[in-house]
């Protein structure tokens, strides 16, 4: 027997002659030593350009004595305990370990991991003023980085290289492809080339011409370019067979004239077609401005229109010698009637005229004190149209009145601006505004005559609105002859009891107001005091 796991056997023993027989119990013991699998290579890491790796598996018996009868499969087929592999992908592989003498199978799975670095890519768009026209040339290119080179660049223009050129009419995005010999992945980037948008093309400073006969010429021009691409404009009469901006012809039926516009780029042309046409012959007509009101001061433009007639108009205004244009900037000073003689190419005139009137509004007022505080407004504007509205402000206080003369109370002493604005039935005002403030006044005589006939004899001076003051007198040398500071001083010529010399004096006068204005003044008194002598 050759029993793979410990076994019982009987055996019964007969004699020949078959009446005794005896059975006995063999028992065959099969010892099995434990054994064990380790995995070699487990969980690796590799990328897209690694060399193939070993994964691998050991057997080992307990009693470290190899029995044998060991087998291996793998997943890949190989019978081997090692297998060499490689995957671009992250793969599981498993091997089979079998052990015929107890019939035991073992299992055993590796894991095997790629990481592959990526592409890394860098383009940067172009401005839109790096092309100066549509369809110019421009070269592009992308960076890469990272993965594992050499690169591999595709353009969806077909070009190969990092860089291409391109020469889009449009804004457009140029997409590449990039690759790295690797080539699991493909890494598509794009660069956006803003390609310049000109405005429409545009031509100003041409219409349709007409003559009031045949045989005349009719003008066109200077035409005047705008838009597109603002640079290298080109106008043409011809079709670009010849450039020019202006052109003029004799018309002897109606014409048709075409002008074309480009520009340096010469991406797009414009086109005008204008119309030369000789006159019907209606009759001459002039169109003016309503007659009108304006304000003093005020300018008005008047526009006359010619209509129909052999056109080419010119406009002579106030009997001028000399055509003005159709416009009059008018500032009269008073109402006045404007002229117009309207005279066509074909010289027929016809004549018109505008009445203006003029609109005169004056502000003005005057005030008095009635009291401490109150004033009393008197309004003395005048309009030699009806006077509407009466505006008063007074700043500062917050007041304000529309009465022709009202009475407003100052709340102080203090000066205010008083604001009159005075508007007329068509609108036309005036404004005045006057500093009101509480007056002083201050009156000194120049001479004076003490000579005791009762007349005369003492200086004195005249004051209102005032605080305080200190006056001096002077004689030639300077020396003071009389001070005081008392308001209703009266002085008699005398310096110390003694009549002072006859002759002329200087007095200076230093005051505060009532409404705290510091006033200088000075002059001469000229003294009078021997006349009884003589």
């Amino acid at each position: 027997v050759q029993p793979s796991v410990t076994t019982a056997y009987s055996i019964q023993i007969e004699d020949g002659c078959g009446f005794q027989s005896e059975t006995e119990i063999i028992t065959v013991g099969v010892f099995n030593v434990p054994w064990s699998v380790v995995k070699i290579g487990d969980e690796q890491t590799i990328n897209c350009t690694d060399s193939p790796v070993d994964l691998a598996v050991g057997v080992q018996f307990n009693d470290l004595i190899w029995h044998g009868d060991i087998s291996y499969v793998w997943s890949t087929g190989s019978t081997d305990s090692t297998i060499s592999v490689f995957s671009l992908v992250d793969t599981t592989y498993s091997v089979t370990i079998h052990r015929a003498c107890t019939q035991e199978t073992v299992v055993k799975t590796f894991d095997l991991y790629t990481e592959n670095d990526p592409v890394i890519t860098y383009t940067k768009d172009t401005d839109v003023e790096d092309i100066a026209c549509p369809g110019d040339p421009i070269n592009i290119a992308v960076q890469a980085s990272g993965g594992y080179p050499p690169y591999n660049y595709v353009w969806s223009n077909g070009s190969l290289d990092s860089t291409t050129t391109v020469a889009p009419l449009l804004t457009d995005s140029i997409f590449v492809t990039v690759t790295d010999i690797c080539g699991l992945e493909d890494f598509v980037d794009y660069v956006v080339v803003h390609v310049p948008v000109a405005d429409p093309l545009i031509i100003r400073g041409v219409q349709n011409d007409t003559v009031a006969c045949s045989g005349l010429k009719v003008h066109f021009g200077p035409a005047q370019p705008s838009g597109g691409f603002g640079w290298g404009y080109e106008l043409s009469w011809t079709n670009f067979d010849t450039r020019e901006d202006y052109i003029q012809d004799i018309l002897y039926h109606d014409t048709t004239y075409t002008i074309r516009l480009t520009d340096g780029c010469h991406a797009d042309t414009a086109e005008k077609v204008l119309r030369g046409v000789i006159a019907k012959k209606n009759d001459l007509q002039l169109i003016l401005p309503n007659d009108t009101v304006i304000c003093a001061g005020d300018a008005i433009i008047l526009e006359a229109q010619g209509v129909d007639g052999g056109g080419n108009y010119k406009y002579f205004w106030e009997s001028s010698v000399q055509s003005s244009g159709k416009y009059l900037t008018a500032t009269p000073t008073e109402s006045h009637n404007y002229t117009l003689r309207l005279v066509d190419y074909c010289d027929t005139f016809i004549t018109g005229n505008v009445q203006v009137d003029v609109s005169n509004v004056s502000a003005d007022f005057e005030y008095e004190y009635i009291n401490d505080y109150d004033i009393s407004l008197k309004n003395k504007s005048w309009s030699n149209d009806t006077i509407r509205y009466y505006d008063w402000t007074i700043a500062g206080i917050g007041a304000s009145s529309t009465d022709k003369s009202p009475i407003i109370a100052m709340p102080n002493g203090n000066a205010y601006e008083v604001e009159l604005m005075t508007t007329n039935e068509h609108g036309c005002s005036d404004v005045s505004t006057v500093l009101v403030m509480p007056e002083y006044h201050l009156y000194i005589p120049s001479s004076f005559t003490p000579n005791d006939d009762g007349n005369n004899e003492t200086w004195k001076m005249e004051s209102m609105g005032i605080r305080e003051l200190k006056l001096e007198v002077y004689d030639r040398w300077g020396n003071t002859v009389f001070a005081t500071t008392d308001k209703d001083f009266e002085w008699d010529g005398k310096l110390n009891g003694e009549r002072v010399p006859q002759g002329a004096y200087v007095w200076r006068i230093v005051l505060i107001t009532d409404n705290d204005q510091y006033v200088k003044r000075e002059g001469t008194l000229l003294l009078l005091n021997d006349f009884q002598l003589r």
